[in-house]
């Protein structure tokens, strides 16, 4: 079995949460939304990941306050993800989204909670 380790990053200012809309999403159900992130490289630590990823993901730095929520997906007989979501905070607000997402909001943390669907709903909600 393949073990991989996958971040991600409820960016909050101003009690709103940043969320971004996928190019391409090969999960319907959440309507192509995501949070920054993604898989670490084998050198990497969960931290130092998270941020390249939303560097790359959006040009935003940021600092990483602290881990919001921990799972492990069995994604097929083959592969187990887990995966880590942290609270983060910009250090600025100016956002140059990469071809992996068409568009990004900043959506308030009461309508986020209400509104999203799946497991970004349930990290939403651990805020």
């Amino acid at each position: 079995m393949n073990w991989n380790v996958a971040t991600k990053a409820l960016i909050v200012k101003d009690e709103k949460v940043l969320i971004l809309t996928k190019t391409k999403s090969i999960l319907p159900h959440l309507k192509g939304l995501d949070f920054p992130g993604g898989r670490l490289n084998l050198d990497e630590s969960p931290k130092s990941g998270l941020k390249r990823e939303i560097k790359e993901e959006t040009g935003l730095d940021v600092d990483i306050i602290r881990l919001v929520h921990a799972t492990d997906i069995f994604k097929n007989e083959q592969m187990r993800l887990i995966g880590l979501c942290y609270l983060c905070r910009p250090k600025s607000t100016k956002i140059k989204l990469s071809e992996e997402h068409s568009t990004f909001e900043w959506i308030d943390i009461k309508t986020a909670k209400a509104e999203l669907p799946g497991w970004l709903g349930e990290m939403v909600n651990q805020l």
